[in-house]
């Protein structure tokens, strides 16, 4: 039962959580908007976006989110972010806190079971959830355990192997009593709609039908002159920003990154950071790697093209390493 203070609270109107304000620059992705308002127009869908590092997922997650309450303002829309037990839970005390949702404030609840509880409640209508860069599987696969103050704790495999291993010298009584991993309590909700996004496809197919998943590719050439227009504060030629877009394969983070790389240094233009990145591999991975202070991202998010696909490629090798390897080998080819 909920304590006295939380029977008083009135419930709030409906309301979102998206951290982000929208994007004035946003451009395009008209088809993968359409295709996912499709999808998530469902009650009890779960949807994906999926696509490497930097191709502009949370941005259309987020712009899809303020388009559902630009359209209807009695729909809930919540964000999580979802990139490791932490700050999963973070987010959720939050959004519990904001919509008031009872249970919140006994700290040895999980939150988990009690936000995944509340939205199961057909009482408090239509709701988005948003899962955030769901990168790792071990929120929704390995059980979890509740520690003294309420937090979270995800089980590694190891962990949950010496937990049923005979020799093993813990003695299991001691222990807090194990969990379901932490997704589940919000993954089974069939009330509302789930988006998620990811940039491993392994992660999402466990999730997701395989229909739900939409894949994010770089822009189209049209929509990233059109970002790189919007990004600089002065006109440039349109033949060298076409090839800046081109250079820089159509990715928006690279593009955001190189357009805030011209306009902090006033003095440079289109042309010169072309020059830059043309000059040498060696040259272009120190222009590359700097990294674009960016309010429309979060701020564990890497604002570096190169430093985000590093973080893909260390994911490759931490469980697959013989693609790595391969990688590697062909890297030199």
């Amino acid at each position: 039962m909920a304590p006295p203070s939380e029977r008083s609270e009135p419930r709030p109107e409906p309301l979102s959580t998206v951290p982000f304000p929208r994007d004035p620059d946003f451009v395009g992705r008209n088809e993968i908007l359409d295709q996912l308002h499709e999808k998530a127009s469902i009650a009890g869908s779960k949807v994906a976006l999926f696509g490497l590092g930097g191709v502009g997922k949370t941005q259309l997650a987020a712009e899809y989110c303020h388009q559902i309450r630009q359209q209807s303002a009695n729909t809930w829309v919540f964000w999580v972010h979802a990139s490791n037990a932490a700050r999963c839970e973070e987010s959720l005390r939050d959004l519990a806190d904001r919509a008031k949702i009872p249970g919140r404030l006994d700290r040895n609840a999980n939150i988990f079971q009690v936000v995944g509880n509340w939205l199961e409640d057909e009482k408090i209508g239509k709701w988005i959830l948003v899962l955030d860069n769901v990168d790792d599987d071990k929120l929704f696969r390995n059980p979890s355990v509740i520690g003294t103050t309420g937090n979270i704790d995800t089980q590694s495999d190891s962990d949950t192997q010496s937990d049923t291993d005979p020799q093993s010298d813990t003695d299991p009584q001691s222990d807090p009593p194990m969990q379901p991993p932490p997704l589940r309590y919000l993954l089974g909700n069939s009330n509302g709609t789930i988006i998620i996004t990811s940039r491993h496809k392994g992660v999402v197919l466990e999730i997701v039908k395989h229909q739900n998943i939409i894949k994010v590719p770089p822009m189209n050439p049209t929509e990233a002159l059109g970002l790189i227009q919007k990004k600089l504060s002065t006109p440039e030629e349109h033949t060298r920003m076409a090839q800046l877009a081109q250079e820089l394969e159509f990715m928006p983070l690279a593009i955001i990154q190189a357009t805030a790389y011209i306009v902090q240094r006033s003095s440079r233009s289109v042309s010169e950071y072309l020059l830059k990145i043309q000059r040498s591999d060696r040259q272009a991975v120190k222009v590359l790697r700097k990294e674009a202070g960016l309010l429309n991202r979060d701020w564990e998010a890497k604002n570096s093209i190169l430093l985000t696909w590093q973080i893909s490629f260390d994911y490759i090798r931490r469980i697959r390493p013989s693609a790595t390897d391969l990688l590697s080998l062909m890297s030199f080819f």
